[in-house]
């Protein structure tokens, strides 16, 4: 591949995205796969594994877009240097032409979560990105493109794993959560999350997503991550009815308007988001079927 056919703009032709009108996700997803193309470059995938919205978005087709990237230890045991591969991502995108600062958050001993920001110029981003001016001059000269990446140190037994690849707009490959896997840590957010009025309809998108896509859920990841976030006791088995009877008490509890109103930015198509309601969600939860995980990877 030669050095024109690394421009910005023909990666974003390449990958169909000039065919969906929202400027600034688009960038921010192409910016999303052009980091996940350098890390697969790395060793970053022999033991961190991708997982979350932009997961289910990138690789399984989900019809939204996605803010963060996040990730998650494979074995608890090995360290992972977020420093480390957020300057292997900065220099890998300087093929590109693509100036990155990374700024690292430490918080890591009280959260077990490993957290970096990749900032951007945004109108250093759109000049590459778009031959159409306008785009670039409306913006102010020091906004900036912010991508959020969290690396769960800490997280939950019985996880299933796969690797996936991708196509374009370059070819790179990654070890991610199973569908199952990601189904269940879906519900855990929808189970856990202290958003109070703000509920995330993101949250609740995807989890109509699983269902209608009749994604199985990893039952016993999903009970170790409620015991480890101290919603369920130590000792506690769930089965798939108590998640079930969980998730309709949760239902009852939503602001739909508010959850209306923070995913229809995020979506590529024309959901009907007026049929939200705690009837709509409790009837999609009897639809929900457990499954065994095969351990490891």
């Amino acid at each position: 591949m030669n050095s024109n056919d690394n421009s910005l703009y023909v990666l974003l032709q390449q990958a169909g995205y000039a065919q969906i009108d929202n400027s600034e996700y688009v960038v921010h997803e192409l910016l999303q796969e052009l980091s996940l193309f350098t890390l697969s470059k790395t060793d970053f995938f022999s033991n961190v594994a991708f997982n979350g919205g932009t997961a289910l978005r990138i690789f399984h087709n989900l019809d939204r877009f996605s803010e963060d990237l996040d990730f998650s230890l494979i074995d608890k045991n090995v360290n992972c240097d977020l420093t480390y591969y957020g300057n292997k991502i900065k220099s890998g995108l300087e093929a590109f032409g693509i100036k990155a600062q990374i700024e690292e958050k430490k918080d890591k001993l009280t959260t077990g979560i490993e957290v970096a920001y990749l900032k951007f110029n945004k109108r250093e981003i759109y000049d590459l990105c778009f031959k159409d001016n306008d785009k670039t001059n409306k913006l102010h000269r020091d906004e900036l493109i912010k991508i959020k990446i969290e690396v769960d140190t800490k997280p939950a037994d019985y996880a299933s794993f796969e690797n996936l690849y991708k196509f374009k707009p370059l070819p790179y490959e990654v070890c991610l959560y199973d569908k199952p896997t990601l189904f269940a840590g879906k519900i855990h957010a929808v189970l856990c999350r202290s958003w109070g009025e703000r509920f995330k309809g993101r949250d609740l998108y995807d989890y109509w997503y699983y269902i209608a896509n009749k994604t199985e859920l990893n039952l016993p990841y999903l009970s170790e991550k409620l015991r480890n976030s101290g919603h369920i006791g130590q000792d506690d088995e769930c089965s798939i009815e108590d998640i079930k009877d969980m998730l309709c008490e949760r239902f009852k509890q939503i602001n739909y308007e508010n959850a209306k109103k923070d995913v229809a930015s995020f979506l590529t198509n024309n959901y009907p988001l007026d049929i939200w309601s705690p009837n709509f969600f409790i009837a999609m939860t009897q639809e929900i079927e457990g499954m065994e995980p095969s351990l490891g990877r």
